[in-house]
């Protein structure tokens, strides 16, 4: 649900995983922002109705104000208002070294995964 999507882009930008993801503006990219505020350019509110949702994001991605970022990492594949997939880009802090040092690391991003 939307509200779950909106979890999770919080959840990935907090302190929770900071010991994972590099610091940065662009280190998480979550569409649910700019979608919530092309909602309310538009006079609407977060979350929408889910008869409506896939409508809106279709329209959010064709605004060249808002959707252009989402649209450019294809973040939502959807097509003939079907939602095929959302993603969530992380950039994750890269180690080098031994397996004993990166499979911890690797059990981390599972946990988050499993989230």
């Amino acid at each position: 649900n939307q509200n779950r999507l909106k979890d999770i882009c919080t959840s990935l930008k907090s302190d929770k995983y900071s010991n994972l993801i590099t610091e940065g503006s662009d280190s998480v990219h979550c569409f649910v922002p700019q979608f919530e505020q092309y909602l309310t350019s538009i006079n609407l509110t977060y979350p929408v109705a889910e008869a409506d949702f896939a409508t809106h994001l279709t329209n959010f991605l064709a605004n060249g104000e808002y959707g252009t970022d989402t649209r450019n990492l294809g973040s939502v594949g959807i097509s003939n208002g079907k939602i095929y997939y959302i993603f969530f880009r992380a950039i994750g802090k890269g180690d080098q070294g031994p397996k004993s040092v990166l499979h911890p690391r690797w059990e981390k991003w599972e946990e988050v995964v499993d989230e």
